[in-house]
C-alpha cells in the first residue's frame, strides 16, 4: 500500500494513505494531520498505512463472515465437505453423531464464541462407568474437522480444538469363535441346507467383510484357478437403502485364494443358481449377484443377521456376526504361523500394524519361535 506525505506549514503535515476502490470503483483515501518534524511525520506515515492495511483487512474478513451457530456450521460442513469427499457410510454416521451428541448441546452457541470449556462439557455427557465412550471419540472427530473446515474458511480467528485433548475410549479386544464353535454352525447350516452356508463359510474360510460378499459378482471368481477379486461393497444406507462403493480401504481392492473346499461349494452354488434362475426367469433380476436374495436383487442385511444369530443361538454362540467370523479367520491364519503381511494384505487391511493390533493379543504364544531363535543367538547355540 502506498502512502504519501505533504507539508501544510511549518511543522505540520497531512498523511496519506491508499485505501483501494469502493464498490463502485472510485478510488479511495484516508488522511490525517499530523504535527512535528518531517523524521517524525515519516515514522508516523508508516504507522499510519500499516493501520490503514489492518482495517481494510479487518473489513474484507468482516463482508466474508456471517453470523453462525455451532448447528448451522455442522450441517454447512456436512454437505459441503464429508458428503461429497467421503463415502456415504461415513457421512452418516457424522451426521448421526452431529444430529444426536453435539447439536442438542452446543448447537446453539455462535461459532465464533464456543470454547474450550464448552466442548469439554459436550464430551464429558459421553463418559460411561468413569471412561470415555467411543462414541465421545467420533464426537471430538466431527467437530474437530468441522471447526478446521471454519478455521481453512476464515470464519473463526481461533480454532478452540487446539486447547482440547481427543477423548481417548478403552478398546474393544476382538473375541472371534472358537474352531469348534464355526465347525457346529458350518454344520448346523449344511445339514438343514440354510440359504446361509456357503455365504458363512466364504466369510470364515477368507476373511472377506459382509458387504465385500454381498456385492461379489461372478464375472470377478474365477474357479478354474481358485481365486476371486474384491472390487466393490454393498453399503446400507438409511436415505438410499443398499448402494455400491469402493472398498473401504486403498488395499481393499485385492485377489484372495480360495481353497479347494471353497471353489467346490462355490461351484455347487452356482449351479444351483443357475438352475433357480432358469425355472423362475420372470420374476428374477440378474445383477449377476453370488449372492443374490430371492429376486435376484440385494439380500436384507438386518434380515442375515438375525438369520445367523438363530443359527448361533442353537450352537452356543448367540452374540455371533458376520464380523467377528472375519475375526475369526485372520487369528487362525496368523495362529498357524502365516506372515502377517500375507494375512494383512488377505484381509484387506490398509497396513500390517492394523492386523497386529486387532489379532495380536489373541495368540498367546505366536511370537515363541521367535523368543527361541533370538534365545539361540545369544546363547550361542544357533545351527
Amino acid at each position: 500500500m502506498k502512502g504519501r506525505i505533504r507539508r501544510r506549514s511549518s511543522g505540520h503535515w497531512e498523511l496519506t494513505a491508499d485505501a483501494g476502490k469502493d464498490a463502485n470503483g472510485k478510488r479511495r483515501r484516508r488522511s490525517e494531520t499530523f504535527k512535528g518534524s518531517k523524521r517524525e511525520a515519516d515514522r508516523r506515515l508508516r504507522e499510519f498505512v500499516a493501520e490503514v492495511e489492518a482495517g481494510l483487512e479487518q473489513e474484507r474478513t468482516s463482508s466474508r463472515r456471517r453470523t453462525w451457530t455451532v448447528s448451522e456450521w455442522l450441517y454447512k460442513w456436512l454437505h459441503e465437505w464429508v458428503e461429497i469427499r467421503r463415502k456415504l457410510a461415513t457421512f452418516e454416521r457424522y451426521e448421526g453423531i452431529a444430529r444426536k451428541h453435539l447439536v442438542p448441546v452446543i448447537g446453539h452457541i455462535e461459532l465464533a464464541n464456543l470454547s474450550p470449556l464448552d466442548i469439554n462439557d459436550a464430551l464429558r455427557r459421553q463418559v460411561k462407568n468413569g471412561e470415555y465412550t467411543r462414541t465421545a471419540e467420533l464426537a471430538y472427530t466431527v467437530l474437530s474437522r468441522a471447526l478446521k473446515y471454519a478455521w481453512d474458511l476464515e470464519q473463526i480467528d481461533v480454532n478452540p480444538m487446539g486447547r482440547v485433548a481427543m477423548p481417548r475410549a478403552p478398546r474393544r479386544r476382538v473375541d472371534p469363535p472358537d474352531v469348534e464353535q464355526v465347525q457346529n454352525l458350518l454344520r448346523l447350516a449344511e445339514d438343514e441346507d440354510h440359504y446361509l452356508f456357503v455365504f458363512l463359510n466364504l466369510d470364515a474360510r477368507t476373511g472377506m467383510r459382509r458387504g465385500e460378499m454381498m456385492a461379489l459378482r461372478w464375472e470377478n471368481v474365477n474357479l478354474e484357478e481358485g481365486y476371486l477379486l474384491v472390487v466393490e461393497s454393498a453399503v446400507k444406507s438409511h436415505r438410499e437403502g443398499v448402494r455400491l462403493e469402493t472398498p473401504k480401504t486403498e488395499r481393499g481392492a485385492r485377489r484372495i485364494d480360495l481353497d479347494g473346499r471353497m471353489v467346490e461349494l462355490l461351484a455347487g452354488h452356482k449351479e444351483r443358481q443357475e438352475a433357480w434362475v432358469d425355472k423362475y426367469p420372470s420374476g428374477c433380476i440378474d445383477k449377476g449377484l453370488v449372492f443374490p436374495g430371492a429376486d435376484g436383487d440385494w439380500m436384507k442385511p438386518q434380515n442375515m443377521l438375525r438369520h445367523l444369530k438363530e443359527l448361533g443361538t442353537r450352537v452356543g454362540i448367540p452374540d455371533i456376526t458376520f464380523h467377528k467370523l472375519r475375526h475369526f479367520h485372520a487369528t487362525i491364519a496368523l495362529d498357524q504361523g502365516n506372515n502377517p503381511v500375507v494375512v494383512s494384505r488377505r484381509m484387506g487391511h490398509s497396513k500390517v500394524s492394523t492386523t497386529i493390533d486387532l489379532y495380536g493379543h489373541v495368540l498367546p504364544g505366536w511370537q515363541k519361535d521367535v523368543a527361541e531363535n533370538v534365545a539361540n543367538v545369544i546363547d550361542g547355540e544357533e545351527d
